[in-house]
Formats: structure tokens, C-alpha cells, sequence
């Protein structure tokens, strides 16, 4: 069994890539950061617009603090680690600018400068 394919991104000046803490495989840049205070399942969590290199889990409903959300786990291609989640709906309309968007938890996150 070989690695998977890996889309890599690109570092530029002021745009940082954050990696699997585990393996590396390259996640998101930080342009991709909408808000850092989210909290996630073990502590800070970052809420992204869009990310790579990701399985995305079965949909399953879930209370968060928040409301009644949609969601599927995320995690790492390569090693499988957990990451974080992606907000497939809300119920609430105030939260609606949340779906298809993921929360990582940033401990599980290394940040390439």
C-alpha cells in the first residue's frame, strides 16, 4: 500500500501552510482562516473555508454549543489523524455562515513558516 496522493500548497510572504501534526501532509494556508476563536474538541479551534488532503467522515447530527448542527469528522489523508469537523447544515439561520466550513483543532496542527 503506497502514500496517497497529496495536494501541496504553496507558502508565499504572509501566507503560511498548516500540516497533520502527525505526518505533515499539508491541510490549509493560513489566508484560510475565517476566525481563531472557535474551540474545538481538545481545546482551540480554527474555522477554515477550505482545506485539502482531508477524508471526510459520515454526516451526523450534532449539539454544539451554538445549536443543532449537520457535521462529518475530518481527518488526515495520509495518517488518518482526527482534525476537526465540517459543518454540512445548521438549524439556526444565524449560523448558516458556517456550513461547508471546518473547524481544526489546532493542536493537531504544525504551522510551516
Amino acid at each position: 500500500m503506497g502514500l496517497y496522493y497529496q495536494q501541496q500548497l504553496k507558502r508565499t510572504k504572509g501566507n503560511s501552510v498548516y500540516m497533520c501534526e502527525n505526518c505533515h501532509a499539508h491541510i490549509f494556508q493560513s489566508c484560510q482562516i475565517v476566525s481563531d476563536s472557535f474551540t474545538g474538541i481538545t481545546g482551540q479551534g480554527l474555522l477554515v473555508s477550505r482545506a485539502v488532503n482531508l477524508d471526510e467522515g459520515s454526516i451526523e447530527k450534532r449539539r454544539l454549543r451554538t445549536g443543532t448542527y449537520l457535521v462529518k469528522d475530518v481527518r488526515c489523508v495520509q495518517c488518518h489523524e482526527y482534525l476537526g469537523w465540517k459543518y454540512i447544515s445548521s438549524s439556526e439561520e444565524a449560523e448558516k455562515y458556517k456550513e461547508q466550513m471546518l473547524v481544526m483543532e489546532a493542536s493537531q496542527l504544525h504551522l510551516s513558516i
